[in-house]
């Protein structure tokens, strides 16, 4: 068990005791600053197919471009596109529309894509100097994106999250005092986002940011945590990925009640030896690992392992299932 850590949301509402902190404020636009990363070379390509495909799998790779591949409930794999010309890509997620949205740390943008596409929808620039997006989870329910932030550049702050409404371009930013690692909105709008309270290699407290307003800590009990990066809402647990120093990886189903997030479920990723952000859709989920060029395919149920990608993908960091929309 892990002390929650400690968050504060506007000047008018109480803090809560602990040893972080988050505060809310609106955000303002800057241009983003100069970077040395090295672009992918080529043009993004997309087969004609791709965009009638049922589901497609994405792919962030470290080589600076982003594989997509047919996924068939993760049954088979034929690469139908590539998108190209970002520096960092970290992070993917998907909206209700089936739109992928892309992360680039390096550039400090996310950019949207249709399913099947390749040309930027709309793009968010990284706000506030030091900027670095690492991840991003979508509110099916209000069209609001999430971006995480790290190392924002402020005395005091070492990550925030900025919450963009659809169409706008600034967001509500929430500044955290310790790093945050990951985000997922649950089912009601409500947006949860695990934080380092360490600064070393052990993580665990989760913060609960409310769509009713205002946020609370939440210890989980059952597990210690470590890097956090993975997270995703599967009805009606919060699914967390934790990376092992030591071993191979591991998810925990969590119930979250209140202050208190229970693990009830403990499913062993053994093939996964370097853990990104995973992605789950139906009665399974795919796992990046970046240490074997591959994408895991796992069980639900039980974390068995249901099968593998392992070509076309290079040091992957995050993965995200794209489904056409039923009418």
């Amino acid at each position: 068990m892990r002390r929650a850590s400690t968050l504060a949301l506007a000047a008018a509402l109480p803090l809560i005791s602990g040893c972080g902190s988050v505060s809310t404020m609106p955000g303002s636009p800057a241009a983003p600053e100069a970077v040395s990363s090295a672009r992918s070379t080529g043009s993004s390509w997309m087969r004609e197919r791709a965009a009638k495909e049922p589901t497609l799998l994405y792919v962030a790779n470290a080589t600076h471009d982003v594989s997509v591949f047919t996924y068939l409930n993760g049954g088979g794999f034929l690469q139908v596109g590539d998108l190209t010309g970002f520096q960092i890509p970290t992070g993917l997620c998907v909206d209700k529309a089936g739109d992928v949205w892309v992360v680039d740390a390096g550039a400090r943008t996310v950019n949207e894509y249709a399913h099947g596409g390749t040309k930027v929808i709309r793009e968010l620039k990284a706000s506030g100097r030091g900027s670095s997006p690492q991840s991003c989870s979508v509110d099916f329910g209000t069209g609001d994106i999430a971006v995480l932030n790290q190392f924002a550049g402020r005395y005091g702050e070492t990550g925030n999250v900025r919450v963009y409404a659809p169409g706008s371009h600034e967001g509500v930013k929430y500044r955290f005092t310790t790093e945050p690692e990951g985000l997922a909105y649950d089912g009601k709008g409500n947006l949860f986002v695990g934080v380092n309270d360490t600064g070393y290699y052990f993580y665990g407290p989760l913060v609960e940011i409310l769509k009713t307003g205002g946020a609370i800590n939440v210890n989980v009990i059952g597990a210690d945590l470590e890097g956090e990066v993975a997270m995703q809402w599967i009805n009606p647990t919060l699914l967390v990925g934790s990376q092992s120093y030591f071993g191979a990886a591991t998810a925990y189903k969590l119930f979250v009640s209140g202050a208190n997030a229970t693990v009830v479920a403990t499913l062993n990723l053994t093939n996964t030896q370097k853990l990104g952000r995973f992605w789950r859709r139906g009665s399974r989920f795919a796992v990046p690992d970046g240490h074997r060029d591959a994408v895991d395919i796992y069980n639900l149920s039980d974390g068995s392992l249901y099968g593998t990608l392992d070509d076309g993908v290079t040091h992957p960091t995050a993965v995200a299932i794209s489904a056409i929309p039923k009418k």
